[in-house]
């Protein structure tokens, strides 16, 4: 689909659509909705919000009408809350269904992520009323279970551009009426279906799929209205269309699956297949009824640089293209296989192995694709040379095809990009060159890696021993290289330099009268500008019997049972239960929003989760955690996290966003030496984590030591799912008092 409109107009058009779009399914909604509510299952209770209550007592209200109504019932809330503060948390129980018809706003610029969490494994169903949230966040309605949403009426609206109106974990998500509208309407683990009302995404951001008015695995739509401001349908798996109404501002769908199908009137520019644009639907098998013959509803095929048509003057329609000397179609009647040349798109990316150069052809500016996997977690570099006066640019994307920022970014006729990449995930890099330059130059990946292992030896208080460490590299040439190591505790010296031999070498440190006892986990060293993770010097008391730094952490405040009147003290985080937010509250790790609310299920950010960390690393090196706040409040704590080494600098981007689960276990599993995770529990496999799973070897890590269980028998763990403070507690009372650790458990 070509679109001769420039961007701006292009956006008007729309937008206008979409606001009359909105303003028709509204007046049936509405209508839809006052029809529904007539009818309820036997054994439903009404659940009525109003202005005065908080989110806590709505949440209180809607929980009891679910435990008073009979099972397989449904519970039907009415009302109206606007400008409300913090989240909203459901737990539906399977069989039952909540039927939302109130109006619930938040206000403006409340950054506490989700707005209506759902667990369970029910049902909610939007038929009446509004759920909107005017700010940046995560999503207005998750399901973070198996919870299935339906939107049969009213509106779900996440007013920034950049937020997702409805997210689902895994469960499906259906629109049969009234509005989804946000920056990405539905973003959805599971299937989505969409068979009435109107679906908008507005976001006009740099990704190539933000501004999708629906990102699912399998998606189907029979019917509705579907708006993309870039496209409108981006699936992980089989894409279904056979009907509707669907306009988008580039691709109406893409995807990247074994097969596609569209049938019925489907609207112009819904299938473009290009050659090189990274904006198509990526085929390796594709259907196209002969019902669509003529190609009059707007089909367009492209290949190369022509463009094919429809010759329905034989048996049935089929696709010509146009064909030069030697030249073969990529797709042909009957099973259409594609045949893209190599790098042409993600799915036929070129594979890159580390240190090997690549030569990139470059034809009139068109990009090239190719494919990274890193053997491990670290930063890697994406360099061009003998480029001439190319003027190379690039790109790269995750797994999921998600552009990525570098750490750094270099300038010229040449690129050095810089990126910290998972180990085992893979990346796609995408180099091309302006103004429709033609010709080649060459493309490296490489990295270079300092490790320090164990010490070796004892090093003991106000002697002038030395002990040892190992040293191992990784992309840096043998030979003596001058030390450097950060960190170094009083009356410590690194001696002489390091000789690096096939990737091996030597550290050794040194003592002096003036050393004191103790534990330093946050030394680093650095060699051909290349610094190492932190490693750890045990200096020990002279008679040996050094008392552990755990003995730190004692209790310097008083819990109350009830002193949080939204914790509830009989729940698994209580006190009559783990006692895990007394516990927290009690050694001074984590405080309450007020002085009489902790709020259990709210969501912990990355700095939330960085300042509690670093209070455990300091209380662990010096037995006490005075920290000293500024503007923001934050500042201080995240300078200490990067500093002691439980972070670095280029680990988050965004700190105030909710943390998840995986990177509050990466955070935690940092605050102190890994020594104090001795392993006691076996963990053969986990449903969830993998190798490639994110921060994979720090969930493993305390699994293994017993600070983590997960959500079941088999260990399930959530990795991406917002980790809530009531969790956040559980976790940092077992990184602190392993006497409360699991033990003796078996895992796959």
């Amino acid at each position: 689909m070509r679109i001769a409109t420039s961007k701006s107009r292009r956006a008007m058009t729309l937008r206008r659509m979409a606001t009359v779009a909105l303003a028709m399914t509204l007046v049936f909604g509405l209508f839809a909705a006052t029809q529904t509510t007539k009818v309820r299952a036997a054994g439903g209770r009404m659940a009525n919000i109003s202005q005065g209550q908080t989110l806590g007592e709505i949440r209180a209200a809607i929980q009891d009408a679910i435990d008073r109504s009979l099972p397989d019932s449904i519970v039907v809330v009415r009302g109206s809350k606007v400008d409300a503060e913090g989240a909203l948390h459901l737990t539906i129980p399977e069989g039952m269904t909540v039927a939302w018809q109130a109006t619930l706003s938040r206000i403006y610029y409340q950054t506490t992520g989700i707005f209506l969490i759902l667990e369970g494994e029910g049902k909610f169903v939007v038929n009446g009323g509004t759920i909107r949230d005017p700010s940046r966040v995560a999503a207005v309605v998750h399901s973070d279970g198996a919870v299935e949403i339906e939107v049969a009426g009213g509106s779900v609206i996440a007013s920034s551009n950049q937020s997702c109106a409805i997210s689902s974990t895994r469960s499906a998500v259906t629109v049969s009426g009234g509005s989804v509208e946000g920056g990405t309407a539905i973003s959805c683990g599971g299937d989505v279906t969409v068979s009435g009302g109107m679906v908008a995404g507005s976001d006009s951001g740099s990704d190539l799929e933000e501004g999708a008015a629906i990102k699912g695995r399998n998606i189907t739509v029979t019917g509705g209205e579907i708006f993309g401001y870039k496209n409108a349908i981006v699936g992980s798996g089989i894409v279904t269309v056979t009907g509707g109404v669907i306009r988008a501002g580039l691709s109406a769908v893409k995807t990247r699956v074994a097969a596609a199908v569209l049938t019925g009137t489907c609207p112009e520019g819904s299938l473009n297949v290009t050659e090189s644009s990274a904006l198509v639907v990526e085929v390796d098998t594709l259907t196209v009824p002969k019902s669509r013959g003529g190609g009059s509803d707007g089909l367009t095929v492209k290949a190369g640089s022509g463009t094919a048509t429809w010759d329905t003057t034989g048996a049935g329609p089929q696709i010509v293209f146009p064909q030069t000397a030697g030249s073969t179609p990529r797709i042909q009647w009957g099973s259409y296989a594609a045949e893209e040349p190599p790098g042409s798109s993600f799915a036929t990316a070129i594979p890159m192995t580390l240190n090997t150069p690549v030569t990139v052809n470059i034809t009139d500016g068109d990009r090239r694709y190719y494919s990274f996997t890193p053997p491990s977690s670290w930063t890697y570099t994406f360099a061009t040379s003998n480029t001439g006066s190319m003027s190379p640019y690039a790109d790269l994307y995750d797994s999921r095809e998600t552009r990525q920022t570098p750490i750094d970014n270099g300038e010229g006729y040449s690129f050095r990009l810089t990126y910290a990449l998972t180990g085992g995930q893979r990346y796609y890099f995408v180099p091309s060159a302006w103004s429709y330059a033609t010709g080649s130059y060459t493309m490296t990946v490489t990295t270079k890696t300092v490790a320090v292992g164990e010490q070796s030896g004892r090093l003991v208080q106000g002697t002038a021993e030395a002990v040892t460490f190992p040293v191992t590299t990784s992309g840096i040439a043998n030979g003596t290289y001058p030390v450097a190591v950060t960190n170094l505790p009083t009356g410590v010296s690194a001696q002489g330099q390091v000789t690096i031999n096939n990737n091996n070498g030597t550290l050794t440190l040194a003592g002096n009268t003036s050393t004191v006892a103790g534990t330093t986990s946050a030394l680093r060293l650095t060699i051909d500008g290349v610094q190492s993770e932190a490693f750890a010097l045990i200096i020990s008391a002279p008679d040996a019997t050094l008392t552990t730094p755990m003995a730190n952490f004692v209790k310097v405040n008083t819990y109350v049972r009830g002193q949080f009147t939204d914790v509830n003290e009989t729940a698994w985080y209580g006190y009559d239960q783990q006692k895990v937010i007394a516990g927290a509250f009690e050694y001074g790790l984590m405080q309450g929003n007020s002085a009489t609310i902790f709020n259990p299920l709210g969501n912990v950010t990355i700095v939330e989760a960085l300042a509690i960390a670093s209070r455990v690393h300091s209380i662990y090196m010096t037995g006490s955690a005075d920290f000293t706040q500024g503007v923001p409040w934050y500042t201080v704590y995240v300078e200490y996290a990067v500093r002691t080494g439980i972070i670095m600098s280029s680990d988050f981007t965004e700190t105030s966003r909710p943390a998840t689960r995986a990177e509050m276990a990466y955070i935690f599993s940092r605050a102190l030496p890994q020594s104090e995770f001795a392993a006691q529990n076996t963990v053969n496999a986990l449903p969830d984590v993998t190798s490639a799973t994110r921060y994979s070897e720090s969930i493993l890590l305390l699994y293994r030591a017993g600070v983590l269980a997960g959500s079941d028998a088999q260990g399930t763990f959530y990795p991406s799912n917002p980790i809530t403070r009531a969790e956040a507690a559980a976790i940092i009372t077992r990184v602190i008092l392993p006497d409360s650790r699991w033990e003796g458990r078996v895992y796959g």
